[in-house]
């Protein structure tokens, strides 16, 4: 075969594509930064993302109360997280009876027993 016949019409090497058109970069550009107004109202988005959580995070992780017994230890201006740790038993199990728990406890394990086969690729019968 001559070197002729390689790059004639019709036999041209298949190339990758361009790396700006494809991955990530391409995404970018083909769906946010398209054309002028596309990368105003996506720089201006990414601009009011900013503005809602930078202080989102302060008040919920920085200046939040994590330790304490009460409301009256809840002072710093943040979320009070103290609640959590003193009502957890109430977020579990509501106001179900104390004698009457172990049900729900024995739900959720069994729940959990029976979710470990949807997570192992070659479980058989998984499709059921």
């Amino acid at each position: 075969m001559s070197s002729e016949s390689q790059y004639a019409p019709g036999n041209h090497p298949s190339l990758p594509p361009p790396s700006t058109s494809v991955g990530l970069i391409g995404w970018l550009r083909t769906n946010l930064f398209s054309n002028f107004s596309n990368s105003v109202m996506t720089l201006l988005s990414l601009y009011v993302v900013y503005l809602l959580a930078v202080p989102s995070i302060d008040w919920i992780f920085v200046s939040s109360d994590w330790v304490g017994d009460s409301r009256d230890s809840c002072t710093s201006g943040g979320a009070c997280w103290v609640f959590i740790n003193n009502r957890l038993d109430q977020f579990f199990y509501g106001f179900y009876p104390d004698e009457e728990k172990w049900r729900v406890d024995t739900t959720f394990l069994l729940l959990i027993a029976l979710m470990i086969p949807m997570f192992i690729k070659s479980f058989p019968y998984k499709a059921w």
